[in-house]
């Protein structure tokens, strides 16, 4: 593949894209836009979020720019990405401009997938992939160049309920692993001696397989989909994540509801799922939590 040749086409296609979006008329557009990451800032806990809410043009050169926005910039993150939440509805008729916005959206993500199978197919170490990707396309942002632009046509919308989405990685840790970071930390940080010493004799003592690790990920937009069918009246609930402004083609008005104002205390409250396996919390480490099962 000629990396460079297909970035170049795949730039030409998205300003393709925002000329025929910004000489459209949706029957519906909003976007929320997600206030972005600066650089630096990237293990900060996210305490609150509050997305700003545009509408009509506003909310459609928003829509076209984060499409077409795979570039890094200086001033904010390159670890996280910049995002903006929202729909654009148009009607289904079978015309000019829905044929030709199909083939677009169509062509893009085609691009960006092969852009992508390339690179993780060729390239084995991630230090090569990114020096042979940025070799060929400098100053771009993976986690923007992949991102695919959702859409879907005639698929029965009846409602997208955008929402914050918090998840949670857990993982049974190398514990001779483990145990030699905390050592190292111990040694270099003479403040933390004593309650990482405290925190090694916990973990030591706790068997392999009982021991975990649950670290938060970090929160980001989401949707609940309803989609239609012949079959199931009430309809299927996808959860889609939604780092993008979605497009829908259909005649059917869908429900719509906007990303709203996240609050990291509001989540800590709530109570936690029944089936979750109960364990003990032995401290913290480098923002994670260690835990035991509890017997």
């Amino acid at each position: 593949m000629d990396l460079k040749k297909t970035f170049n086409q795949l730039t030409d296609e998205l300003l393709a894209l925002k000329k025929l979006i910004s000489d459209s008329s949706p029957l519906f557009i909003r976007v929320s836009d997600i206030p972005p990451v600066l650089r630096g800032a990237e293990n900060i806990p996210v305490k609150e979020v509050e997305p700003v809410q545009l509408y009509g043009r506003e909310a459609m050169t928003k829509a076209v720019d984060i499409w077409q926005d795979p570039h890094i910039k200086d001033e904010f993150s390159q670890k996280a990405a910049r995002r903006a939440s929202g729909a654009l509805w148009f009607p289904s008729e079978n015309n000019a401009f829905t044929a030709e916005l199909i083939r677009l959206l169509e062509q893009i993500n085609a691009l960006k997938g092969s852009i992508e199978n390339h690179i993780i197919n060729t390239y084995q170490t991630r230090s090569a992939r990114f020096e042979a990707l940025h070799n060929q396309c400098p100053g771009v942002l993976t986690l923007h160049l992949y991102r695919q632009i959702r859409w879907w046509k005639d698929e029965r919308i009846s409602a997208v309920r955008f929402c914050w989405q918090e998840k949670e990685s857990l993982l049974v840790p190398d514990k001779v692993e483990l145990l030699v970071r905390m050592g190292k930390d111990s040694r270099e940080d003479e403040s933390q001696k004593v309650p990482m010493s405290q925190l090694i004799k916990k973990v030591s003592s706790v068997p392999e397989d009982r021991l975990r690790i649950r670290r938060r990920l970090k929160v980001q937009p989401a949707a609940n989909i309803t989609f239609g069918s012949e079959l199931n009246p009430a309809g299927t609930l996808k959860t889609v994540t939604a780092p993008m402004p979605y497009i829908i083609i259909q005649n059917e008005r869908p429900e719509i509801k906007m990303l709203g104002h996240f609050d990291a205390t509001e989540r800590t409250n709530r109570k936690l799922r029944n089936d979750r396996v109960k364990t003990e919390i032995l401290g913290y480490f480098h923002g994670e939590t260690i835990e035991v099962i509890a017997e």
